[in-house]
């Protein structure tokens, strides 16, 4: 079985660096390409010296269903391309150990930014829901709900843009999802109350409840339900209407305060259609003198984009396979097959960049002197966790 790698260790063509974090299935490391000749033959031409490299803990490589989810995530990382979500770089087996590596953002996430500036300005945070808004659009389209975006996966890149990352709690409309059907997945105060119900009609309109949470806490220097004790959030969700963003946020124009109240709507049917909805409706806000527009409800209007309720789950396997998980031939058969789904019908449209102004990331990450060295906002990666802030809570809600 593999064991827990260190700094100064290699895996495949990366030497380990620094540690970015270790969850409850998975190693986090900031690594350097320094590949042999025979990989570097290998390797794409522009493939990046800097990488955020993820491992699957030894405990969790062993039991199979959670090695599947893990394939299913770097099938869908390596498919989703688009200017507001973190690259994909590569994957691979390093003897028995399965890794992959996505692109370092080195000015860490939206979390450290909400620490270090407790609130921002309202156009700063306006343009950080549209980028989020942008990438949330570009899943959707491929069928793929997120349901778990918080300010912990949301990171600040070189190149100003913010991007959206961590796919382990993604799901497709196709049924496979990667976590226990009939449960409540996701982090406690960014979901829908759909989800705390543990609903199985989950669509993308929950990741726009999450976004509202999200844009609340930009504004306001917290969520809109904060308490600490889980099961009090969750009732919040479901039955306890938000605060009014202009109490906490006065700054707010009014366009913004609605368009947030219609985000945070407990019912799905009554928030916004669509992401890129969301997103044209924030570009206009930011385009107008003022932040206030008379058209939004209209812009907000339409059709969502609906995903079939899932059917039920196949038991998990938990047996071993040999205490060494998927074998090289089924880990790529896996991969392949999810690129397969997407392939079918790509859009190109998913490499188009969208028009945003630069250097927002910059803007952003202000406070701090240089670029953060070990990215530690690149924790989102760990798919699995037990904290309320930062990691994805598992309880039965009855429906």
């Amino acid at each position: 079985m593999a064991s827990l790698k260190e700094v100064g260790d290699r895996v495949g063509p990366y030497q380990i660096v620094g540690v970015l974090g270790v969850g409850g299935a998975g190693q986090v490391f900031k690594a350097v390409f320094d590949p042999t000749d025979e990989q570097r033959a290998d390797a794409a031409p522009d493939h990046p010296r800097e990488v955020a490299l993820k491992l699957l803990l030894p405990s969790a490589a062993a039991n199979e269903a959670i090695y599947r989810r893990f394939v299913r995530e770097i099938g869908v990382a390596r498919q989703i391309h688009h200017p507001h979500i973190l690259r994909f770089v590569d994957s691979g087996l390093a003897g028995d150990l399965l890794y992959y590596a996505m692109e370092v953002a080195p000015y860490g996430s939206l979390r450290e930014v909400i620490q270090k500036r407790s609130r921002l300005p309202w156009r700063d945070a306006a343009e950080s829901a549209a980028h989020v808004a942008d990438a949330l659009g570009a899943l959707h389209d491929r069928g793929v709900v997120h349901r778990d975006l918080k300010p912990e996966n949301v990171f600040l890149a070189e190149d100003g843009a913010l991007k959206l990352g961590d796919f382990g709690l993604v799901r497709r409309d196709d049924g496979a999802e990667l976590t226990t059907s009939g449960q409540t997945v996701g982090s406690v105060r960014y979901m829908a109350p759909e989800q705390v119900r543990g609903r199985r009609d989950i669509d993308g309109r929950c990741d726009l409840y999450a976004l509202g949470c999200l844009l609340f806490e930009l504004l306001t220097g917290r969520p809109p339900f904060p308490s600490t004790e889980p099961m009090v959030v969750f009732q919040q969700h479901v039955e306890a209407p938000p605060p009014k963003l202009r109490t906490l946020a006065a700054d707010a124009p009014k366009s913004l305060e609605r368009l947030m109240s219609s985000l945070l709507e407990k019912e799905k049917e009554d928030r916004p259609a669509t992401a890129q909805a969301v997103r044209d409706a924030l570009r206009a806000l930011l385009a107008s003198e003022n932040g206030e527009i008379e058209d939004l409800e209209d812009r907000l209007d339409g059709a969502a984009v609906e995903i079939e309720p899932l059917p039920p789950d196949e038991e998990d396997d938990d047996s071993l396979t040999g205490g060494q998980g998927l074998s090289g031939h089924e880990l790529a058969e896996g991969i392949e097959s999810v690129v397969d789904e997407f392939d079918d019908d790509l859009d190109d449209d998913l490499y188009d960049e969208p028009a945003r102004s630069q250097g927002l990331s910059q803007r952003l990450a202000a406070t701090s002197a240089k670029p953060k060295q070990g990215c530690l906002g690149v924790l989102m990666l760990l798919a699995v966790g037990a904290t309320l802030s930062v990691a994805a809570l598992i309880v039965h809600w009855p429906a």
